[in-house]
């Protein structure tokens, strides 16, 4: 996304506030407007498929366990109505975006499952909980720190109603990738927020794997009313903004 119409020497929270609204696309009006990209090609194309080309397909090597993983893969339209249990949601998490390691405690410096720039974690995880065996029904923080979640409010329903698409509201949980822009920003300046979203990607990609490898039916969620989210959640939308969900739970085709 072009942010240079921003202006140099603006307070903080304005410069975020515009880029966050010049981004912001109108969902509604996208999904009504579906029928005018029909008959777009499948997959992008480059006017350099009339030279030389290797086929990778020809010369790749036998699957090891995380591509044959990956080749099963899907986005879950629709969830079965049944739980799942909190070691399987713990795992899809710390596996996630957890603390993997940590290198030097007294600097508070830490390895984690995701890539962060300059490992200043920008990015923190909100889970709302409704059908999720040995933890109540609710909205959590997920405290890295502490490998934790910290309860924040009964009112799950709150967060599954922001999502565009009703089918995807039988999910067992919805994480929750919140971008914490002024720690990317600090450092990188405007660049930092383009930083968050690719953080937020790693997440959501992770997470997916991890609930595949779970058996788990897992859908990564871009679809969902921003401002009702971040209301939800209790953030202010500037400094730190709902950036993309992901709902998991049981996989109807396994009933």
């Amino acid at each position: 996304m072009n942010i240079d119409f921003l202006l140099e020497g603006e307070p903080e929270e304005e410069l975020l506030a515009g880029f966050l609204k010049s981004s912001r696309s109108l969902v509604f009006e996208e999904y009504a407007d579906i029928e005018q990209i029909e008959g777009r090609p499948a997959v992008y194309s480059h006017a350099s498929v009339q030279r030389k080309s290797v086929s990778l397909g020809q010369m790749r090597a036998p699957l090891n366990a995380f591509e044959s993983l990956s080749a099963v893969r899907r986005s879950a339209k629709n969830f079965s109505e049944k739980s799942i249990s909190i070691g399987d949601l713990a795992s899809c998490v710390l596996s996630s975006c957890g603390i993997t390691a940590t290198p030097n405690p007294i600097k508070e410096y830490f390895l984690l499952a995701n890539p962060s720039a300059g490992n200043l974690v920008g990015t923190s995880i909100w889970v709302a909980s409704r059908s999720v065996e040995g933890l109540d029904s609710g909205i959590y923080f997920f405290d890295r720190g502490n490998s934790s979640l910290n309860f924040i409010d009964t009112e799950f329903q709150s967060v599954y109603n922001t999502l565009i698409q009703p089918e995807l509201r039988s999910a067992a949980a919805i994480v929750c990738i919140v971008g914490s822009f002024d720690r990317s920003i600090g450092k990188y300046g405007l660049r930092g927020a383009r930083y968050i979203f690719l953080e937020s990607g790693h997440i959501a990609q992770n997470l997916c794997m991890s609930a595949t490898s779970r058996g788990l039916a897992a859908c990564s969620i871009g679809g969902f009313i921003e401002d009702n989210l971040n209301e939800s959640l209790q953030l202010d939308g500037i400094l730190h903004s709902a950036i993309y969900c992901v709902a998991l739970g049981s996989n109807i085709e396994n009933e």
